[in-house]
């Protein structure tokens, strides 16, 4: 993955953002559901990832390599996409 940013969202939470640049990775993520929630979104080229900081290490914040594993949750009015592994 690639570093692109780093914001603040509306709640506070400081939140990167990272181009997915692998290509296993996109196809999985483009086979998503799309009427649900996902820690991602469709850039220009590739997939874009949203992680909040306070779940990385200092040096993964601008250089991110990770192993990431998501599984579909359904919890009362919610459906999407969770990361369930993060190392």
């Amino acid at each position: 993955m690639k570093y692109i940013s780093t914001k603040t969202d509306k709640f506070d939470n400081e939140i990167a953002y990272y181009e997915v640049l692998n290509d296993d990775f996109n196809e999985t993520m483009k086979a998503a559901k799309d009427d649900v929630k996902k820690p991602y979104f469709k850039g220009d080229k590739n997939y874009i990832i949203k992680i909040k900081t306070r779940y990385l290490e200092e040096n993964q914040r601008t250089s991110l390599v990770v192993d990431i594993d998501m599984k579909f949750y359904t919890f009362d009015l919610y459906s999407g996409y969770y990361v369930t592994k993060f190392k």
